[in-house]
């Protein structure tokens, strides 16, 4: 039991990596900055959290452009122009 306990500690976790990168992570110092609006790594948390906010009408598409708006991200106004519907068009979904 204790050989398959200490196999799979080693070859699963990888624990010599493991305890090689905590140990070069408690060396470094943590540098905290202000930042004026969220950074790329923020991103999927964002939009795990947009889903789970109240019920609406926009679709996530829509609700991911406004927020990319509203925190100015390049680029996006630019491809909501190449998206923009025609009144009375339907979009068929899934196909």
């Amino acid at each position: 039991m204790r050989q398959a306990y200490n196999e799979a500690l080693a070859f699963q976790l990888e624990e010599f990596r493991l305890r090689a990168a905590l140990q070069r992570i408690e060396k470094q110092s943590i540098i905290l900055k202000t930042i004026e609006r969220p950074t790329p790594f923020a991103f999927p948390i964002m939009v795990d959290s947009l889903g789970r906010e109240k019920l609406t009408t926009e679709t996530m598409e829509e609700r991911i452009a406004k927020m990319a708006r509203h925190y100015g991200a390049e680029g996006v106004n630019a491809k909501e122009r190449s998206k923009e519907r025609k009144v009375g068009y339907v979009r068929k979904r899934g196909l």
